[in-house]
């Protein structure tokens, strides 16, 4: 094998972790549009707890009980250590998926998808201004096309009422929470050399420490009056493949993050996006402008 065969091997697992990620992604939001939208479930927090649980449970079986990953406990991970590194990625994590979910009670998930291929942006300068990342000037040019883009599409579909307006403020406090938490995660992923299911053993408690805090303050009480928890009990397939899928998004995500940079997850999405957004249209009628459709078709060219 050549000198660059490795490097060829590498490229082509990240390739198809990728892949893997953003198939597992779109399919995640698609299903929780229909939970939320379809099936009047306006619980976006209690919802982006089953994928929280179920990866904190299914890390720690892989790596604890069935030892899938070699994990062995480290002493360097204290009580007080996890709670100063990992609980404030578990916030923004939570914050992420908490807002994420909310959006869609406001938006389109077509808009979304436009609005997300600003992430990138928000990541490369983060990165850049957190010394992770060098910040080199074909990477401003992309990030100024990018931003371009991004404001044609929104500028296309904003009709100025109360709830477009707050749906768009959800979704953009959602991107920068996902900046700090992919961040954050690199930093911590890298200087720890966990396995990704090790760092999601250890992450996903914290994220789902904060999502309770949030649904028990929130939701809980509002579900109870509302006997929201028989809809769960009607549907437990649907909500069964929800908590999965967010699993499998969390796992894939660290596995990319390892082996890449969190900015390399969201330049992949923006193929993701895209699908997504002809998919909102073909599956829930949206309706996507001229303008919207040319501006996001210069983001992705960023």
């Amino acid at each position: 094998m050549g000198e660059g065969a490795p490097l060829v091997l590498k490229l082509t697992l990240v390739t198809v972790m990728q892949g893997c990620a953003q198939a597992a992604s779109s399919s995640l939001i698609l299903l929780n549009k229909q939970i939320l939208s379809g099936l009047d479930f306006h619980y976006p927090f209690f919802l982006s707890g089953l994928g929280v649980g179920v990866s904190a449970l299914g890390s720690l079986a892989a790596c604890r009980v069935l030892r899938v990953v070699p994990a062995p406990p480290r002493p360097s991970i204290t009580p007080a250590f996890w709670v100063r590194s990992m609980v404030p990625v578990g916030f923004f994590h939570a914050l992420t998926l908490c807002l994420g979910n909310t959006v869609y009670l406001y938006l389109a998930v077509s808009f979304i998808q436009m609005l997300k291929a600003f992430t990138p942006v928000l990541t490369l300068t983060t990165l850049s201004a957190l010394s992770v990342e060098t910040f080199s000037r074909r990477a401003g040019a992309a990030v100024c096309v990018i931003t371009f883009g991004t404001f044609m599409a929104g500028a296309g579909a904003l009709d100025g009422s109360r709830g477009s307006l707050v749906g768009v403020g959800v979704m953009l406090a959602a991107e920068m929470a996902e900046v700090m938490r992919l961040v954050l995660t690199q930093k911590l992923l890298h200087s720890q050399r966990f396995h990704p299911l090790e760092g999601l053993m250890y992450l996903a408690p914290a994220s789902l420490l904060w999502i309770s805090v949030f649904c028990l303050a929130l939701e809980a009480p509002r579900m109870a009056a509302a006997g929201a928890f028989s809809t769960v009990a009607a549907h437990p397939f649907l909500f069964a493949l929800a908590a999965g899928l967010g699993f499998a998004v969390n796992t894939l995500a660290y596995c990319v993050i390892v082996t890449s940079s969190s900015l390399s997850l969201k330049v992949f999405g923006t193929a993701k996006n895209a699908a997504v957004v002809y998919l909102g249209v073909l599956l829930f009628a949206e309706r996507v402008t001229g303008v919207q459709l040319a501006g996001y078709a210069v983001s992705p060219g960023g």
